[in-house]
């Protein structure tokens, strides 16, 4: 009978990786990528096919390739060996998850800073972040919310904003904003009150445009308190809206 030892990974005891059902994929992903093809496929062959086929999907069609034949082959590691592989894996997943927790702080105090500074500001700052750094830009867009993203608002959300803002300051701050963003507020309004909303911003003649910019702040601020309250969830994506 053979010793323990030399049992294969096939037959091997997956509770060795266990641990990383409890991680974002994402992360255990990014650090994965890292190793060897024939490491991966080790990693994916202990664990939940469910999990593993999730993981498997994140990596390119060439690496696929080569970290299925590895599988297919079959994978003869002792079980010490393996065990000492997820304890090694293990520590590293622990530190990277720590890093990019210390990296999404550092982006989300920064974005904080951003998004409580005047829409003048926002746009001033991105459109020059844009020119020098259009990675790190790309980044602040994803957790910036501006008035002209409204459109993104699901009908719902938009509705709870609504009975937040005054008639007054929304007439003030849609004679700044695009057609999108002001189709978007009439379609969420009853017949009555888009047509009174719209006389109303004839009628109210040409404004300073710093002025309906703070109207603009105030109600995007309504957006962010309400999504923080958890009332309201704001798709970052035009292809995310829900109707």
């Amino acid at each position: 009978m053979k010793n323990s030892e030399e049992k294969n990974s096939n037959s091997t005891d997956s509770t060795f990786f266990d641990f990383i059902r409890a991680e974002n994929p994402e992360t255990v992903f990014k650090t994965l990528q890292k190793e060897d093809d024939y490491f991966v496929a080790l990693v994916l062959s202990c664990i939940s096919e469910s999990l593993a086929s999730s993981l498997f999907s994140m990596f390119e069609l060439e690496r696929q390739i080569k970290i299925q034949e590895q599988i297919a082959k079959g994978l003869k590691i002792p079980v010490s060996v393996v065990k000492a592989y997820a304890e090694s894996f293990k520590e590293y997943l622990k530190n990277q998850v720590e890093e990019e927790k210390n990296h999404i702080a550092g982006s989300e105090k920064a974005c904080k800073i951003l998004q409580l500074s005047k829409i003048s500001v926002q746009k001033e700052f991105i459109d020059e972040l844009s020119r020098q750094n259009d990675e790190l830009a790309a980044k602040f867009k994803e957790k910036l919310f501006f008035f002209d993203d409204i459109p993104l608002l699901s009908d719902r959300a938009l509705q709870c904003v609504l009975r937040e803002v005054d008639e007054n300051l929304l007439t003030k701050a849609l004679k700044a904003a695009t057609e999108p963003t002001c189709e978007k507020f009439f379609r969420n309004m009853s017949e009555k009150a888009a047509a009174m909303l719209k006389e109303d911003m004839e009628l109210i003649g040409p404004i300073r445009l710093k002025d309906a910019l703070e109207c603009q702040q105030f109600i995007v601020n309504v957006v962010l308190r309400l999504e923080e309250k958890g009332e309201i969830v704001i798709e970052r994506t035009k292809d995310d809206v829900m109707v």
